[in-house]
């Protein structure tokens, strides 16, 4: 999933799901080329897919004066 260890350690707090419907978190990189161990609240299947969501919220910021005078 990803390329190096250092993104495996950057997105460990994301919690990752399976198109079945399990949910899981990474518990930690394994090897030199960004692989990772996860667990899973129950056992996937072969045709699983796993995903994480990779966005961020961001709020627009407002105006210091909404209603100029």
């Amino acid at each position: 999933m990803f390329h190096h260890p250092d993104d495996v350690r950057w997105f460990k707090p994301v919690e990752v799901w399976t198109k079945c419907g399990w949910r899981g978190r990474v518990k930690k990189h394994v090897g030199t080329h960004g692989t990772m161990k996860c667990a899973f609240s129950g056992i996937l299947q072969q045709h699983d897919t796993v995903c994480m969501s990779l966005y961020k919220r961001a709020y627009a910021k407002w105006a210091e004066q909404r209603f100029p005078l």
